[in-house]
């Protein structure tokens, strides 16, 4: 699994569920706990991740990087732990779609001490959200290549952002 935040990072239209940031963590650790839940469902669909050189420059504002590492201290202390959860983690036997799958992972999460119950309400209100819209949900693949979890079916490509097939 790969780290990646909320900064520069385009999303199509197959990986929009991605989209959601976790209302229960900090600022700074919120959009990299979204890198790691949406990466995992991405699996679930036989989506890639990819990563591209930046398209844009920012000019950092003046801050605290004492209190930046306060902020991140859940990144630092709970990050190999997430990350082997999620590559254990297996979708439930009696999920009928994918988004019984995210909500099922989001449950899962909050019951194992990532983000708190605020978020599993959030996914909630958010797939309603998407359904609301018309948005159709990815398909589930039968097989979902978990050998991703260890970086087997890695590979470079130049663009950026989530992409489901």
């Amino acid at each position: 699994m790969t780290p990646f935040n909320s900064q520069n990072t385009l999303f199509h239209y197959q990986a929009l569920w991605g989209m959601l940031i976790p209302i229960t963590t900090s600022f700074r650790v919120c959009d990299i706990w979204r890198g790691y839940w949406a990466q995992r469902l991405n699996w679930e669909v036989g989506g890639t991740l990819t990563f591209s050189t930046a398209s844009v420059y920012q000019d950092r504002n003046e801050h605290d990087y004492t209190l930046d590492y306060a902020d991140e201290i859940a990144l630092y202390n709970d990050a190999g732990r997430l990350v082997k959860f999620l590559t254990k983690w297996r979708r439930p036997s009696n999920a009928r779609g994918f988004f019984d799958v995210a909500r099922a992972l989001s449950t899962d999460m909050t019951a194992n001490g990532f983000w708190k119950k605020g978020d599993i309400d959030l996914v909630n209100a958010w797939i309603n959200d998407l359904i609301s819209i018309g948005y159709k949900e990815p398909a589930l693949v039968q097989n979902a290549n978990l050998d991703m979890a260890f970086g087997a079916a890695a590979s470079y490509k130049p663009t950026t952002g989530i992409v489901c097939k």
